[in-house]
């Protein structure tokens, strides 16, 4: 390749990184085939190693270990200390795999074929690498194996693999794949990164798979994607879109059922459905509805359970069901059958920790149940009860937050411990505690809320802190501060109630705090 035919090259590949990758890569292999082919099968992998080079071009061990040091001295390759090998450049390794997916599919096929038989180990760091090649190479068979290991992990409360797991369907994401390979995938991405990237996007993603699982999935893999999608939207605030998105889940479920009866992942599913639309109408303070769906999804989890009594999930589902009517009976001022199903969900889950103590789901349930029992203690004027349950919650919330700062949603639930603390306090009458609570509670809420300014019940919970804050710095004379926070909460609270005029919880707080500036304004 001459001076001129290089330039000419970079020329025309300005402005696009892909261009440029590949075209770099082409003028330093140029004159050099071997090396070039042993390059764009490296590209395939994640990482390679001589023996992953030999597996991958199916070459003899010397041979394979004679282009390995070759490829080490190459511009686009760098060191991979992590598995003692060497990675192709992840720009170049993108483009490289991108092109030759569209210029030559069946080759990609069977290099992807040939690199998930590199690894054999079960640890999920080998098995997600295995995957990625898999859904590439038998995409079928590998969406199952893809959302079996995605089960397991998830029963398991293994969070680190599913995080895991995470990154590497983010790149699939913007991959082409097969329909049935990129079902699953979109659907797991959502799942799996729900609390951790802005609503708006997952939004875009979400619409992409309902329409399609029409396509290519079953009747519950169709049900499971609108209830997605119904999630995304609701907590967005779009409470009447995700209602849609509800009621077709349930509708399919439904027919499902009827037509299999004895299909218990379907009635789960469908017990599942009724407690999303309780969720609906407890939002919008329909508690004898909320009630009514509540139930129904517990008799069929009961059911479930009856059926298969060691079934763990089965045990953790029924558990949650009891939470759910627990809420409900203490809305209504039942806090004796409240208290009563709370500790039934309590004893569930401890049961459930006895048998896998590491498992941080269940962790995440148990601090949960300390809550909710806290909050009947606290109405019953307990206070002492309640600051105990309170603390518990906050401890086991601060550990698995700790293991995983990146999870958005578990510092949602840090923010809420530091809150019900935070008003215990103020009923006891230690107003600096309860501010130095209220104040970290804020503070964690308003990351969220800048890292995600569509999810709406995280600025309903900044709203809420805000609210408390004012009252405390005027309780301390501070009417400057208390007034500020006071109307911070009226605009959030005033964008909230535009997106969904009839939830009565926020039109009922904008009431108050415009009650607040009223008076702050007068003293």
């Amino acid at each position: 390749m001459t001076v001129d035919e290089i330039l000419r090259k970079i020329e025309a590949a300005r402005g696009d990184p892909a261009m440029l990758a590949l075209t770099t890569a082409e003028i330093v292999l140029d004159g050099r085939p071997g090396l070039r082919e042993a390059f764009e099968a490296a590209a395939i992998a994640h990482w390679f190693d001589a023996r992953v080079l030999s597996v991958l071009l199916e070459a003899d061990p010397l041979e394979a270990a004679d282009l390995y040091e070759q490829m080490k001295t190459l511009p686009m390759v760098e060191s991979f200390e992590a598995r003692d090998g060497h990675n192709v450049h992840e720009a170049t390794r993108l483009a490289v795999r991108l092109r030759m997916k569209r210029e030559d599919p069946a080759w990609f096929q069977t290099l992807s074929a040939r690199a998930a038989k590199c690894w054999t180990s079960d640890e999920p760091e080998y098995l997600i690498e295995v995957l990625f090649h898999r859904l590439s190479a038998n995409p079928e068979a590998a969406a199952s194996e893809l959302t079996a290991a995605f089960k397991r992990w998830e029963r398991e409360g293994r969070d680190e693999p599913r995080q895991a797991l995470g990154v590497m369907l983010e790149e699939l994401v913007r991959f082409p794949l097969d329909a049935s390979a990129r079902t699953r995938v979109l659907y797991l991405y959502c799942r799996i990164w729900v609390r951790r990237v802005p609503l708006v996007e997952l939004e875009l993603v979400a619409r992409e798979l309902v329409e399609m699982a029409h396509r290519v999935e079953g009747d519950q893999q169709q049900a499971e994607c609108h209830a997605l999608l119904g999630d995304i939207l609701q907590a967005q605030g779009r409470v009447e879109a995700a209602v849609i998105e509800f009621e077709t889940y349930r509708r399919i479920l439904a027919g499902l059922v009827a037509r299999e009866p004895e299909n218990a992942a379907a009635q789960r599913e469908l017990s599942v459905s009724h407690s999303r639309i309780g969720g609906i109408h407890e939002r919008r303070s329909r508690w004898a509805e909320a009630l009514a769906e509540y139930e129904s999804s517990r008799r069929i989890r009961e059911r479930l359970t009856a059926r298969d009594p060691a079934n763990t999930d089965w045990q953790r589902d029924l558990s949650v069901a009891h939470s759910h009517a627990g809420r409900m009976y203490e809305t209504q001022g039942n806090l004796v059958q409240a208290l009563a199903e709370f500790k039934s969900h309590r004893r569930i889950v401890e049961g459930l920790i006895a048998r896998d103590p590491l498992n941080s789901r269940l962790q995440r349930d148990l601090a949960a149940s300390h809550r909710s029992i806290g909050k009947v203690y606290e109405k019953q004027e307990s206070l002492a009860e309640a600051l105990a349950e309170f603390k518990m919650c906050k401890r086991i919330i601060e550990e698995l937050a700790e293991r995983d700062p990146a999870n958005l949603g578990l510092r949602g639930d840090l923010s809420a411990s530091k809150y019900n603390v935070a008003e215990v306090y103020v009923k006891q009458d230690r107003l600096a505690d309860a501010l130095d609570e209220f104040e970290a509670n804020k503070q964690i809420i308003s990351d969220l809320t800048a890292l995600d300014p569509g999810n709406a019940d995280w600025q309903h919970h900044l709203s809420v802190s805000c609210w408390w804050m004012a009252r405390l710095f005027w309780r301390k004379g501070d009417k400057v501060r208390a007034l500020a926070e006071a109307r911070y909460a009226a605009a959030i609270l005033s964008r909230l109630t535009a997106i969904d005029p009839s939830n009565v919880q926020w039109e009922s707080a904008w009431i108050g705090v415009r009650d607040l500036i009223g008076e702050l304004e007068a003293a």
